[in-house]
């Protein structure tokens, strides 16, 4: 298309541009395939191999690090109970200091306010 004022450009494109109108002009044949059995057991099979090497490794995958989640998830809980238990005993011991007695001045700044 370059050549456009010569002889030989106008040749070149009057014979594509008339090969390109026969071809599209002209029947196809392209017939369907006949055993659509074969066909079925290859997209059977392509999908069983996609399956087995990506899906089911992943489900694998999944369920292996679910078993450490869970194992996790129990050692923080118990961390966390016994945590927790921690701060009751520490709780209970600060109001047991904390409580005046009978017979016992109050300590500290406490006194120094009830008076």
């Amino acid at each position: 298309m370059l050549l456009r004022d010569s002889d030989v450009a106008r040749q070149v494109r009057v014979y594509l541009l008339d090969m390109e109108y026969l071809a599209r002009t002209q029947p196809v044949e392209n017939p369907a395939p006949a055993d659509t059995a074969s066909l079925d057991a290859r997209i059977d099979q392509r999908i069983t191999h996609v399956l087995g090497r990506t899906v089911v490794p992943l489900f694998n995958t999944l369920i292996e690090t679910s078993g450490e989640h869970r194992r996790e998830l129990t050692a923080l809980r118990a961390g966390v109970q016994r945590i927790e238990k921690r701060l009751q005993q520490h709780h209970t011991r600060l109001q047991r200091l904390e409580a005046p007695r009978e017979g016992r001045p109050l300590a500290g700044v406490m006194a120094a306010v009830l008076e």
